[in-house]
């Protein structure tokens, strides 16, 4: 039985127009529509991967779709060119920003996929090159209220655990976990300090805490101090 392609809903400019190389790389593994304008299909659950081609004049339609991702608390992929376009902070959490011109830009984006909508849809592809790991941090920082497990990441990568793991010491001098910890909690700090009226709760969240309690128990003995103290003196 052949196998159902992926959806891929392209909101915004035209992957087609604007990356014509690219979308034929996606077109041999994905089914894509090409929806624009339609931001209704950001709630329709047929509909489970997005990428918004961002330019100048559809930015206004790039923050709505983010908005509506933030509040479904699903993730939306901005391809843009050199030009980065700006969000909210807000709703940052909900988008994952990737240049159309960085190289190996087909594998960066597939690799993106997969982590992003993990949860949702089951995103396979193939591929025999590989990411490098310097890239890493930035894929980490940008999904912190996802469920982010070291296996998973070597499985996207094409790694093994035990040589992800030695790969990401050797890199980065410290321990996956602790590297996720320590950007878990930096943006609980950022939260806390930028969003006064947010609830404890909300910003655990929003940093992959599924536990408010929890979060409060590993930030005190992190930092020495509560998220509430810290909020206050801060």
């Amino acid at each position: 039985m052949k196998q159902t392609k992926n959806r891929i809903c392209n909101l915004g400019g035209s992957l087609l127009d604007l990356q014509p190389h690219l979308y034929g790389k996606l077109d041999q593994q994905f089914q894509i529509s090409s929806d624009h304008d339609d931001l209704a299909k950001l709630a329709s659950p047929k509909h489970h991967l997005f990428i918004f081609c961002w330019q100048a004049d559809n930015d206004r339609l790039m923050q709505q779709a983010i908005s509506i991702c933030h509040h479904l608390r699903k993730k939306i992929i901005v391809l843009h060119g050199k030009e980065k376009p700006t969000v909210t902070e807000i709703n940052s959490n909900a988008a994952f920003f990737l240049s159309s011109e960085r190289e190996k830009i087909f594998e960066h984006l597939i690799m993106t996929l997969r982590l992003c909508y993990s949860s949702q849809a089951s995103v396979s592809y193939t591929s025999n090159n590989t990411i490098e790991l310097e890239h890493i941090p930035e894929i980490i920082k940008q999904n912190l209220d996802k469920s982010l497990r070291e296996d998973q990441l070597a499985a996207i990568l094409g790694y093994s655990t035990s040589h992800f793991s030695r790969l990401f010491y050797r890199t980065f001098g410290t321990h996956f976990r602790t590297f996720v910890l320590s950007a878990r909690l930096d943006r609980a700090k950022q939260l806390l300090k930028q969003n006064k009226q947010q609830s404890v709760s909300n910003i655990a969240t929003r940093c992959g805490f599924n536990d408010a309690s929890y979060f409060c128990k590993v930030f005190k003995r992190e930092t020495g101090v509560s998220p509430l103290s810290f909020r206050q003196t801060n």
